[in-house]
Parts: structure tokens; sequence; C-alpha cells
């Protein structure tokens, strides 16, 4: 159970729920096979996610069905904003398309969400998003990272791991 936090503008029934988003990004270079990293931050909770967030939680709706499951690429120089709605100018192509992540329960109230891509052409990538949609430019961009641009040759691969908590 939740610890029940309290404000004056509260009653002391409210919980307060918070997020804690926070992403790892690999470079595993195809000569060497050894993972290197590229990034370890938390990411930004877009406002397009704290709404995907409240349709799960509290509607009980038919939307509020699908994971938030789908790792995108873009090698867009753009800082994450949270009025995104998807991240801008989406990798399609070089075998770093959108992908369904595998999903892991991490301890109450967290879990990971990883995704490695074969590179079959050279590409750079400096952006992620995780959605709960698996088509690009579809709006359901939950939550973004910007990460230092990274230069794949073919056969390269990168893994981008989101750990999510709620408490």
């Amino acid at each position: 159970m939740l610890p029940v936090q309290k404000n004056e503008n509260s009653d002391p029934f409210t919980q307060e729920i918070s997020y804690k988003g926070h992403v790892e990004v690999y470079k595993i270079p195809a000569d060497t096979g050894i993972p290197e990293k590229v990034a370890d931050k938390d990411n930004l909770l877009v406002t397009n996610g704290k709404t995907y967030i409240r349709t799960q939680i509290g509607s009980g709706s038919a939307s509020a069905s699908s994971s938030a499951k789908y790792i995108s690429l873009s090698n867009d120089a753009t800082a994450p904003d949270v009025s995104w709605v998807d991240i801008p100018t989406e990798i399609t192509a070089n075998g770093l398309g959108r992908a369904a992540a595998t999903y892991a329960a991490n301890g109450t109230g967290a879990w990971n969400m990883t995704y490695t891509w074969t590179a079959t052409g050279a590409q750079s990538a400096q952006l992620t998003g995780l959605s709960s949609g698996g088509t690009p430019s579809d709006n359901t961009l939950f939550a973004a990272l910007q990460f230092a641009s990274v230069t794949l040759a073919t056969n390269d691969q990168l893994r981008v791991i989101w750990s999510v908590s709620v408490s």
C-alpha cells in the first residue's frame, strides 16, 4: 500500500503516485560483441504518457488495454518535450524500426522493457521513445529520452532498457 501523502489542499485519504523512469542504452559493436554504455539517465514522462496512465488505471474503458511496450529510435537532435505525442523523425530503416520490447517484472511496482536491434545498414541514433502503439506516428508516446549520438555500422547492435517504477 502506498503511504498517504498530505498537502494542505488534499483530503487525508488521497494517495499520490510517483513515477520514475530510467533508460540505459548500449551499443554492441559487431566486431567485439562487448556492450558499450551510451546512456544511463532518467527519461521524460510526456503529458500524453500521464493521460495514458490515467486511462489505464482509472477509466475502465476499452482503450485501457494496450501496454506501453514499443520502443522506437530517432536521430533527431531535439530535446524531449512534454507536449510530444511521438518522437520526431522516427527511424524505420536499417533494421532499427519500432519494436515490441520484452517485459520483465523488477520488484513491487517496477518493471523493465528491453529491446536489442541489429543494424542492417549504417545508422545513427540519439533519441528513444516508449509508446503503447506499434506504428510510427500513432500519437501513443509515453516517455522519451535523448542520449549522446551513437553511430552503428552493419551488424552492430543497440540495446535499450527502459526501467519504470511507481511508488
